[in-house]
């Protein structure tokens, strides 16, 4: 029904059926594994998975909620995260998706980042199975959390009342059952918060880690300059440490500070690759392009924009950004 034509009045009608639809399923979804866990009949798979696929997969299902609440999202993977993992992937991108949910409803301003990094192996673990710690951080700007709501955060049924007013809702399960899976996996979540300074939590999930010998191996990306060049800092911070760790020079500006940026290279250190957002005026980022233009030998331009709000990209395309990325970006994406 949503992809026909509706009034605007149709079109909020069915919106919220179709919003409360997908509300219940998790409700539902969420006292069925309470009650598996509850009753010792919780099982976990030992699947072949890809890390960073089930990492994107859960963060860009949340992307359009982050969005619409005008926050950043943005995901970082180590260089030292195995392609390749064993374990329960549906239940890691369900441990994901809870961590994720919670900050973005408590957090107004800012964005969420979703870091992906290693942690030790298991005792005794052997060459042939061996288990490592991954660990899962989501850190948001939001309202944080009382040292009250800390103690009972991860109790069955509990909701926190920190922060502007109390932001219920749920059945107050999502954390709970999402400890109970990290302990499933021999691992845990933590959590550092205060109020008004945000929250970070880290799932620690062990996992069988595939030799690196079995995957398929990335040559480093030759050293190239890159400018990025919009004014969400989140992101962009997030980019600058995936190109980094990437072999590639980069350097951060706000667009408004674009042009001077790229007056102030020296000759022959100009960018490779000018990195904008949808919010740019066109006819700006068309003399952005120029200047890059003069600076270096064809210079990229990259435009990012939201899977739904690309109406400007013809615009930035005209002025010279003929290359486009959907937000949040997938640091594979991001380097090719």
């Amino acid at each position: 029904m949503l992809e026909t034509k509706l009034s605007d009045e149709q079109r909020n009608f069915v919106s919220a059926i179709h919003q409360s639809a997908g509300i219940l399923l998790s409700l539902v979804d969420e006292v069925l594994d309470f009650s598996k866990i509850e009753a010792g009949k919780l099982t976990l798979r030992e699947e072949r998975f890809t890390i960073v696929d089930t990492v994107q997969a859960a963060v860009e299902l949340l992307a359009p909620r982050a969005y619409e609440n005008d926050l950043e999202l943005a995901l970082r993977v180590s260089p030292g995260v195995p392609q390749e993992s064993i374990g329960d992937a549906a239940r890691v991108r369900q441990v994901l998706l809870n961590l994720l949910s919670n900050a973005i409803k408590f957090t107004d301003t800012g964005g969420i980042t979703l870091s992906v990094e290693m942690g030790g192996c298991e005792p005794g673990a052997d060459a042939t199975n061996k288990r490592q710690h991954f660990l899962f951080s989501v850190k948001d700007t939001g309202v944080g959390l009382a040292a009250a709501d800390r103690a009972k955060l991860f109790e069955e049924f509990e909701q926190t009342r920190s922060g502007l007013g109390q932001r219920l809702g749920g059945t107050g399960l999502g954390l709970a059952i999402s400890l109970s899976l990290a302990l499933a996996m021999d691992g845990d979540i933590s959590v550092i918060s205060a109020l008004a300074a945000g929250s970070t939590y880290t799932a620690d999930l062990a996992l069988i880690s595939v030799p690196q010998s079995d995957q398929e191996v990335h040559l480093p990306q030759p050293a190239r300059r890159v400018l990025l060049a919009f004014d969400r800092l989140i992101e962009r911070n997030v980019m600058d440490r995936i190109l980094l760790a990437n072999g590639l020079q980069v350097v951060e500006t706000s667009f408004a500070g674009a042009v001077d940026a790229l007056r102030s290279c020296k000759s022959g250190t100009g960018f490779d690759c000018v990195v904008v957002d949808t919010t740019a005026d066109p006819v700006e980022a068309a003399v952005l392009m120029q200047e890059a233009t003069l600076r270096a030998k064809d210079p990229v331009g990259v435009a990012l924009t939201e899977i739904n709000s690309r109406a400007k990209l013809l615009q930035l395309h005209s002025a010279g950004f003929k290359r486009y990325a959907i937000r949040p970006v997938r640091p594979a994406s991001l380097i090719e």
